[in-house]
């Protein structure tokens, strides 16, 4: 099985996906009125992970993520960043 090798190109647009992503994440949130603690509780994770995830520094799970988008009541496209979110 041959290892994929990332090129610092793809690493700058990963990071800046994860930065956009914990700005939409965290908006969303604090557009519901659910504080970063209060919202890390029902996700079952850190606070401080979920700081380190807003600012872009970690990502969630693929079931941590489906759980945010339920809890937030948000298209999972919105916090991919695919479309606008609704007013």
């Amino acid at each position: 099985m041959a290892i994929r090798v990332r090129t610092e190109e793809q690493r700058v647009a990963d990071d800046k996906f994860l930065r956009e992503f914990g700005g939409r994440l965290r908006r969303i949130r604090e557009i519901r009125g659910i504080a970063q603690g209060e919202f890390s509780r029902m996700l079952g994770c850190s606070q401080t992970f979920m700081s380190l995830v807003e600012s872009g520094k970690s990502q969630l799970s693929l079931c941590l993520f489906r759980e945010a988008c339920r809890i937030l009541k948000i298209d999972a496209n919105y916090l991919l960043g695919r479309k606008r979110m609704k007013k």
